[in-house]
């Protein structure tokens, strides 16, 4: 995975193992756990700032999707949306229905269906999805699953 820091003028990783360079902006780490990496950038001023970011690790490449959602406007599993890992390219996400109509379907990773259909709230039940993605070493993932809607 590819680290991405900014606003300095030279830059310190920690801790350094698993990263090509720890001395640079945007390292790459090889991680097989998961783990914190502090970023401690300096300023042409001569000012240190830090940040902090969790790296968690799956298995993958693999595309996840939650076996159930409630889109019921309170902030909290409102949308169904895939969470792609270790994906180089993520092709489409499509939801259906009892019926096999496609309700949903997005090409962009992190978005997600809210629950609606031709401006309609579909019920409670079980939708079927399909998704797709590239995995950094070319291979296609394709997977397909059941969710519950939940109002």
């Amino acid at each position: 995975m590819q680290l991405q820091g900014s606003g300095g003028i030279s830059y310190e990783w920690r801790p350094s193992a698993g990263l090509n360079n720890p001395g640079i902006p945007n390292p790459v780490a090889t991680n097989s756990k998961d783990n914190i990496s502090i970023l401690k950038a300096f300023t042409p001023f001569g000012c240190e700032s830090f940040d902090t970011i969790r790296i968690k690790i799956y298995d993958g490449p693999e595309i996840y999707v939650p076996a159930a959602f409630t889109p019921n406007g309170d902030g909290l599993n409102d949308l169904l949306r895939p969470i792609p890992a270790g994906l180089k390219i993520f092709k489409h996400f499509t939801v259906y229905n009892r019926l096999g109509e496609a309700v949903f379907s997005t090409t962009v990773a992190n978005a997600g269906w809210n629950g609606f259909f031709k401006g309609k709230a579909q019920n409670s039940g079980v939708f079927t999805w399909i998704a797709s993605g590239t995995g950094y070493a070319g291979n296609v993932i394709t997977r397909q699953g059941t969710t519950m809607l939940i109002r």
